[in-house]
């Protein structure tokens, strides 16, 4: 699976939260500016930092990952290769 600084962007928007809304929510465990670096997809949280968001948001981590079409997880689409003949 794959973190979506998309998603993340606009679930948070959705709340009607900004950026630093979410930080102070987090009790000073994240900073405003590392939430934007998120969501520009420069970096991406941490697991810990991915499920407080998640708790933060009152969002599953399903919500804020992509998934290939037949749930296949984006990133990890390497077919085996064909078998030679």
């Amino acid at each position: 699976m794959k973190f979506s600084p998309i998603k993340l962007r606009l679930i948070r928007e959705g709340h009607g939260l900004s950026q630093t809304d979410v930080a102070s929510r987090s009790l000073g465990l994240l900073k405003r500016c590392t939430i934007s670096k998120w969501e520009t997809g420069a970096t991406r949280p941490t697991l810990d930092n991915f499920l407080l968001i998640c708790k933060i948001l009152c969002v599953t981590p399903n919500n804020l990952v992509d998934i290939e079409p037949h749930g296949t997880p984006v990133g990890l689409t390497g077919a085996a290769k064909p078998a030679a003949p």
